[in-house]
């Protein structure tokens, strides 16, 4: 997808229509809209940096973004390509304010009030993942005829550790007192230096 700015400007309406900022923010990310625009980035390092030309002054590799903060920042001097954020990156590239740099991205990327299916699927795939995290945490619980098998089972655990603890302190006991004979009676002479 191309972002292109006049048919974008034709179709939004500011005045009537109400764009959650936040809604926009959690849809979208820096990223998107750079590969959106023609800019091609190089692969982030580990920190998740990754450089291409400016979207604004086009000085070759001189933009730089994290992927992992949605920070921005172009290196030449005379570029104000710089700031945080999805809406303040079209704001800057769109040179007009974060109103209008909002409704644009809600237009060109059909999210709410710009498209209704996007509320709609949005609905669906948070109930899908409310339904997923319920399911998972109804995993985490235990039923009361499971909790005492496996307060049986600790206990035949921990009954069976204790014996073999006792088996093994009573070997050692042994061989401690089968040294301290051998040693009383002289066999350990030779190692003595005089």
């Amino acid at each position: 997808m191309k972002l292109d700015l006049e048919p974008l400007r034709q179709k939004i309406d500011l005045d009537s229509k109400y764009v959650d900022f936040m809604t926009v923010k959690g849809s979208l990310m820096v990223l998107t809209v750079v590969e959106d625009i023609g800019i091609n980035l190089n692969e982030p390092n580990q920190d998740g940096e990754c450089r291409g030309d400016c979207p604004c002054c086009e000085h070759q590799k001189s933009f730089s973004l994290n992927i992992n903060t949605e920070r921005f920042n172009c290196f030449n001097t005379d570029c104000d390509m710089k700031g945080a954020g999805v809406i303040t990156f079209a704001s800057k590239l769109f040179e007009t304010d974060a109103k209008e740099a909002c409704h644009l991205l809600a237009c060109a990327y059909g999210i709410q009030p710009y498209n209704a299916e996007f509320v709609g699927a949005s609905l669906s795939k948070l109930k899908e993942l409310e339904e997923r995290e319920d399911t998972e945490t109804n995993n985490h619980f235990v039923l009361r005829s499971e909790y005492d098998d496996l307060q049986e089972r600790h206990n035949d655990l921990r009954e069976e550790f204790n014996r073999f603890r006792n088996m093994v302190y009573e070997f050692m006991l042994e061989q401690d007192n089968e040294q301290i004979q051998s040693f009383e009676n002289g066999e350990f002479e030779h190692l003595v230096q005089h």
